[in-house]
């Protein structure tokens, strides 16, 4: 069995490239501005739960005999500035369920990341 054997996840996501329009294009003449073609927005909803209740998951803190192991909303931006740069920006934000100890609280994450490929 692996290690993720008794976690079922479930994902709603989106995204978006709001400034792909060939009109809003034709207003940036500028080299970075024109990128803003390539930048992109979007989100994922995951549910996460137990397949059985009373087996443990890799989380060894996920210690409740409930299915409910918790909701997390993940958002995120990404731009591709030049063809050798790109920076993203990813939030995310863990409510966890009833297979948690009540002392367990919601978790959340930030990070930005700027890449340079040559």
């Amino acid at each position: 069995n692996g290690r993720l054997s008794n976690l079922q996840v479930y994902k709603i996501g989106f995204s978006a490239k709001p400034f792909e329009a060939k009109r809003i294009q034709e207003r940036f003449k500028k080299k970075v501005l024109a990128s803003l073609e390539n930048f992109t927005v979007g989100g994922n909803l995951y549910f996460f739960r137990k397949e059985n209740p009373l087996g443990g998951i890799s989380d060894l803190r996920a210690t409740d005999a409930e299915p409910e192991i918790g909701e997390e909303w993940d958002l995120f931006t990404n731009w591709r500035i030049t063809s050798d740069l790109n920076w993203s920006v990813q939030w995310g934000d863990l409510d966890v369920g009833d297979a948690y100890p009540r002392s367990a609280k919601k978790e959340r994450y930030f990070s930005t990341n700027l890449t340079i490929t040559f």
